[in-house]
């Protein structure tokens, strides 16, 4: 049984996503990070903010704050706690909504940052206000290792996404002063199509990932040929929710090509996540099914 944290001891972090679950298509792995941060009571969500990426500024924050609205009452979240970010990489430097809602709050509190999209949001904030790198505990970002992912999910060739569609960003993070764990594409979780309709039904929120997914699963398991499709995002909820059950280790990188490649001796030192262990997989599909009653009832 694994031991959930109580309110006081809940880490408090800052999601920045770009989900467009929905879009036929389009990746759908930050509304599963969502779902599942949402349904996670060692967290506590101090603010949400959106970016490009999967699709238009416009659409992932049309679609989050729908999560929000939906399925985010569990966990505190309202619409008013989202915040709009960068529309492009070119937005790299300038002020959004997005960089004034996440200074507010470390000056009030000590946060984890959660990147799930391009980093553009948190280069500029670290731009405009590189005093906030003493606030932000870590960073935990969806990157790294995307050439060795390949044989993992079939026969579509994977790149490092939110690295290629702003390596700038990319590069000022990595030579930032913060603490850096980075979830690599090789440590990715996947649901097959047995976890996948298991969701169906299951709950307001697993019928809403089920009903939002085929299409996208569709392609992993035809176009792809993959047994399973990838949820990236979810992998860096997962580390901050549980990182006793994370595998990990030192390494040094550097951002090249478009890609966050690991093990470069010249590198920047940061964390890599490589894997979970057993324990998670049964524990993601849990939170993914869980009745948002019985998710507020473990909270209290």
């Amino acid at each position: 049984m694994l031991a959930i944290a109580s309110d006081a001891a809940a880490t408090c972090v800052w999601i920045d996503t770009d989900p467009a679950i929905g879009s036929p298509f389009r990746e759908v792995d930050d509304g599963f990070a969502l779902v599942l941060a949402f349904h996670s009571p060692e967290l506590r969500i101090a603010g949400i903010s959106t970016t490009y990426g999967n699709a238009s500024c416009e659409q992932t924050t049309r679609v989050a704050r729908e999560l929000a609205a939906r399925f985010g009452g569990v966990a505190g979240v309202t619409t008013q706690c989202l915040f709009r970010g960068a529309a492009a990489a070119a937005d790299l430097g300038r002020e959004s909504p997005a960089f004034a809602a996440l200074q507010a709050q470390l000056q009030r509190q000590r946060l984890t940052y959660l990147a799930l999209g391009p980093l553009t949001n948190l280069a500029t904030a670290i731009q405009r206000d590189p005093a906030i790198q003493s606030r932000i505990d870590r960073v935990i970002v969806v990157a790294g290792d995307a050439g060795g992912a390949l044989d993992k999910f079939g026969r579509v060739p994977l790149h490092d996404a939110n690295i290629f569609k702003d390596p700038a960003a990319a590069r000022l993070v990595l030579n930032s002063q913060l603490s850096i764990t980075a979830v690599g594409l090789k440590a990715a979780l996947t649901v097959n199509h047995a976890d996948l309709g298991g969701l169906r039904g299951a709950s307001e929120s697993g019928d809403f990932l089920f009903r939002n997914s085929r299409v996208w699963f569709w392609f992993w398991r035809t176009i792809a040929g993959a047994s399973a499709a990838p949820v990236f995002d979810a992998g860096a909820v997962m580390v901050a929710a549980q990182p006793r059950l994370a595998f990990t280790r030192t390494t040094r990188g550097i951002v090249r090509d478009g890609n966050l490649l690991l093990d470069v001796p010249l590198g920047r030192s940061f964390t890599v996540c490589n894997g979970f262990h057993d324990e998670v997989k049964p524990l993601l599909l849990r939170r993914l099914r869980e009745e948002t009653d019985k998710a507020r009832e473990r909270q209290h």
